[in-house]
């Protein structure tokens, strides 16, 4: 989805020809169909699981580990694809405007989870998530013009995207205590709730496309949805904690961050190769753009991503030796 959303279903000039026929229609009623922006408020919310969820086993977060760690991981990758990004299309103005600006976004939750950490311990993660909505909600009505000039886009406040995204990312921290406090659906019923919050996100899509309204905004509107994600999220872990999950898809995630950094690079390396200057049709360079992605982006991950996996863990356990900063977690009541 992600490759589709960000490279096309059919090269523009192409799709042109046949504009206010049949088959235009039927392809931008297919692009309304993936609502990329909302799948990465889901990536938020993953994210924060996961970065909390150690906390249901630890008594405590060492510090300069764990930044040894988290910041290794993800950023030895990214640096490396941004380079590439640079060398084989080029320098942006802004890189909150590329899709980079959600490993930014990470980079700036990972520094931040201590210090979230730190306030959870005197509060609850339900006011930190009713704090930073409030004020991501604040910051979006405050600069309407703003959002309506960048097409109500989720990254219409540039460096300031972090902090609309940051009440998702803390979503995802509150459910890495309390996801034992949802229901196991049946699978009939699972499917029901994911046709539901499907539903809803194309519904979202068109609502954006047809408004101009602040509330259409992907800054206002998928910051609400996050609740609705949560809850499903909630229930997903729940069904496949008693459900066997699918093998395929359980291994390509383990590569999907290889995949989002490399898919925008691969038609620029193609070109780059020479392989776009050939007499191919745009939709057969574009059905091969869609084919050497997974091969390309898999290749990255054992060449880059797995590797700086394993460096940030021995960095991560050498840093723990040393660094003496640690953050006592609250027992969770509501988790495993």
């Amino acid at each position: 989805m992600v490759v589709v959303v960000h490279v096309g279903f059919m090269p523009g000039d192409w799709l042109a020809q046949y504009h206010g026929s049949l088959l235009h229609g039927a392809v931008t009623g297919l692009w309304v169909l993936f609502n990329g922006p909302a799948a990465v408020i889901v990536f938020f919310l993953i994210s924060g699981f996961c970065i909390h969820f150690p906390s249901n086993s630890a008594e405590s977060l060492n510090v300069i580990g764990y930044y040894a760690r988290r910041l290794t991981r993800i950023g030895i990758p990214g640096i490396i694809a941004a380079a590439a990004f640079v060398h084989l299309r080029e320098r942006p103005d802004d890189w909150n405007q590329t899709i980079f600006w959600t490993v930014i976004c990470e980079a700036v939750y990972y520094l931040a989870y201590p210090l979230l950490v730190a306030l959870r311990q005197r509060t609850s993660w339900e006011l930190l998530v009713a704090a930073s909505l409030s004020i991501a909600l604040i910051l979006s009505f405050g600069n309407a013009d703003a959002l309506r000039a960048a097409n109500n886009d989720y990254t219409a406040l540039g460096e300031w995207t972090w902090v609309i995204g940051l009440p998702c990312w803390i979503m995802g921290c509150w459910l890495a205590e309390n996801y034992t406090r949802f229901p196991t659906l049946s699978t009939r019923d699972i499917w029901r709730v994911r046709s539901f919050v499907f539903a809803l996100s194309v519904g979202l899509r068109i609502f954006k496309f047809l408004s101009s309204s602040i509330l259409a905004s992907n800054c206002v509107s998928l910051n609400l949805f996050a609740l609705v994600l949560c809850g499903w999220l909630g229930l997903e872990i729940r069904y496949y904690m008693q459900a066997k999950p699918v093998r395929l898809t359980e291994w390509m995630g383990t590569w999907s961050y290889s995949l989002y950094l490399v898919h925008p690079l691969v038609y620029p390396l193609l070109a780059a190769c020479g392989m776009t200057g050939l007499a191919i049709p745009g939709s057969l360079q574009l059905l091969l753009t869609y084919l050497l992605t997974p091969f390309i982006a898999y290749a990255f991950y054992l060449c880059v991503e797995w590797p700086s996996h394993r460096f940030a863990k021995h960095l991560g356990t050498r840093a723990t030796k040393v660094g003496r900063w640690k953050l006592r977690f609250v027992p969770v009541s509501g988790g495993s």
